[in-house]
């Protein structure tokens, strides 16, 4: 379970070399994120087909995580601050993906 309270597991299936790939078809659903800071919080916006379903927006992660679920998401794509921490440690966020085998960078 991660920090905030969601398990993330990545969507994956066996590639035609017995490598990995991912395995997303046309009826999926995906998310897309923006991280806007302490201030302006998340803004989400879900898409089934590439077609607009809902948006979301809020400043807590697991009411994110909550909607991502409820939407039936199996995508997320992030958009989150373009510049490395300040003290050069990586955020939760980003030791969350990493323990899970998803690099972000």
């Amino acid at each position: 379970m991660g920090e905030w309270g969601v398990q993330i597991t990545p969507v994956l299936k066996p590639g035609p070399q017995g490598g990995e790939r991912h395995a997303l078809g046309r009826e999926t659903v995906v998310v897309g994120i923006d991280v806007g800071g302490p201030r302006k919080g998340f803004h989400a916006v879900a898409l089934p087909k590439g077609a607009y379903l809902d948006t979301f927006a809020s400043p807590e992660a697991p009411a994110l995580a909550a909607w991502c679920i409820q939407v039936g998401a199996r995508a997320v794509a992030i958009d989150a601050p373009c510049r490395w921490s300040r003290t050069g440690r990586a955020r939760p966020a980003e030791r969350a993906l990493t323990a899970a085998g998803i690099h972000a960078f």
